[in-house]
């Protein structure tokens, strides 16, 4: 039984942390679909899924493209309950970026004021480059 119990678990977190529903949730939520999942140990289960919002939501759909460039001061806090910056940071909105294939992409940079070369540390996201993606739904 403990077993069970902690597989339940597991895979109730899993689900929620991956925008699952839960069977319990899909009386409201018609649209949902589920789809077989094969586990580790051989064991399927059935797994539920909710539609995702329509385009046309405006949650759903991504910021306006906004080129600037401006200096984040050290000391300053870019979002409540953050760490102050302890240097100042040129930070590069939507700077487009041309990919191999010709694809246009727009990144933000984050970057030193200064001239001296730093290391690049990239961060990718299915949710977009704003912060908090998590309320998309």
């Amino acid at each position: 039984m403990k077993g069970s119990m902690r597989k339940m678990l597991c895979l109730g977190l899993t689900a929620l942390s991956m925008g699952v529903m839960m069977p319990g949730a899909m009386a409201a939520e018609k649209a949902a679909i589920t789809l077989p999942q094969k586990m580790a140990n051989g064991e399927t289960v059935e797994v539920y899924y909710r539609k995702g919002l329509p385009l046309t939501a405006a949650r759903a759909r991504a910021a306006e493209l906004k080129q600037e460039k401006m200096v984040l001061k050290a000391g300053s806090i870019r979002r409540e309950g953050s760490k102050p910056l302890t240097c100042d940071i040129l930070f590069e909105k939507d700077v487009p970026v041309t990919l191999r294939d010709g694809t246009v992409i727009y990144t933000d940079i984050f970057r030193p004021v200064d001239e001296e070369k730093h290391p690049a540390i990239m961060a990718w996201s299915p949710y977009g480059k704003e912060i908090g993606g998590q309320w998309l739904d």
